[in-house]
């Protein structure tokens, strides 16, 4: 099943991420779409949402299996709230819920729109060998 993402790119061309201002948790020079890994998993999610944190203790279990070598795993927070834009509570946020990911902050939801997601959290996975996008859980439980 081919979710979010696949509008924003087809036939292995990686995705881009519109209106992100800055990454949190990540290099100064962090490029999320840099060549390197098989596999990325692009989350999106917000931290007041509970169907978003109960996605954490998976992607804290496949940062731990697969990455960083296998499997690059990016946050994507798009508020759904006004709180939730800004930066502070995120940062606080990702503090108390330990999330272990490098995350884009979309407070524009350009990302969002471009990736055409409709409810938190979706997740989409692309793999640069095999140029096409797959369901995240068949690609982790297939690696």
């Amino acid at each position: 099943m081919v979710t979010g993402g696949a509008r924003a790119a087809r036939g292995g061309i990686s995705p881009s991420f519109p209106g992100i201002a800055d990454w949190l948790h990540a290099p100064a020079a962090f490029d999320p779409v840099a060549p390197g890994r098989p596999a990325t998993l692009v989350n999106f999610w917000t931290y007041s949402c509970i169907n978003a944190r109960r996605t954490l203790p998976y992607l804290r279990r496949w940062e731990a299996t697969y990455g960083p070598a296998e499997l690059q795993i990016l946050g994507i927070p798009t508020p759904e709230s006004g709180v939730e834009h800004l930066r502070g509570h995120v940062e606080q946020a990702v503090r108390e819920l330990a999330h272990p990911l490098s995350l884009g902050q979309n407070n524009s939801y350009r990302s969002w729109r471009d990736w055409n997601n409709r409810a938190w959290p979706p997740s989409t996975c692309w793999t640069r060998r095999e140029g096409a996008y797959c369901s995240p859980r068949a690609k982790v439980t297939r690696a």
